[in-house]
């Protein structure tokens, strides 16, 4: 006969499942909790301090005009997936910036021009440059945008008056969210996979047949 496992047994694989279970991986706002969307460079210059704030233009490149594009942009961080080494198991696989170029550029809106300094900012939500070198297909996480793009820049406001940019995202919003959503997706399908592993594994470790073969292994000792 097989022993059924203990009700501890089964209490602590029930709360290790419901833990696994009820933890998803939260989804990214591009955003903060709350951004000011200005009309004009009166309503900008109003904000208090330390308010994040959203604007809608163009970019016009301001830099080193000399410098080659990537891929047709001409603002743009470059990542691949590189091998580090290793085989099997041990092949180590991580994605790196390659190259990147974050000149000073000038942001055209409703309420004036921005002047952004150069590399004083980020391109996270930057529209997706898709990999056209072989070696870089496996990672599709390089970014940028071309002299004249429409696209939102994200800042925040600082004592006296003051303001700065602090990312450049894709336009419109929604494109943004969509990518982000996307992501979460791709994410979500291999949190599930790892999921039903885990779940495999605990309901494994309550088989009777595993405690049978745990008690075939006891020792046994002759007097």
């Amino acid at each position: 006969m097989h022993a059924e496992p203990g009700a501890g047994r089964l209490l602590l694989a029930a709360a290790a499942l419901f833990v696994v279970w009820a933890w998803v991986p939260e989804q990214r706002d591009p955003l903060p909790a709350h951004v000011a969307e200005p009309a004009d460079a009166d309503a900008l210059a109003a904000l208090p301090a330390d308010t994040a704030f959203l604007l809608a233009g163009t970019l016009e490149v301001s830099g080193d005009a000399t410098a080659p594009p990537w891929q047709g942009r001409d603002v743009y961080v470059h990542r691949a997936r590189r091998d580090h080494g290793g085989h099997g198991s041990s092949r180590h696989l991580q994605v790196d910036v390659v190259a990147q170029r974050r000149p000073a550029v000038r942001f055209h809106w409703a309420g004036g021009t921005v002047d952004i300094a150069a590399d004083s900012y980020r391109l996270e939500h930057a529209p997706r440059i898709e990999p056209a070198d072989r070696g870089d297909r496996g990672d599709r996480s390089s970014r940028g945008f071309r002299d004249g793009d429409t696209a939102l820049a994200l800042g925040r406001t600082g004592d006296d008056g003051r303001y700065w940019v602090e990312s450049l995202l894709q336009w419109p919003l929604y494109a943004v969210q969509g990518d982000i959503a996307s992501e979460h997706r791709k994410r979500m399908r291999l949190v599930i996979a790892a999921k039903i592993v885990a779940t495999l594994f605990v309901l494994a470790l309550l088989s009777p047949q595993r405690g049978a073969d745990k008690r075939r292994r006891a020792p046994t000792v002759s007097r």
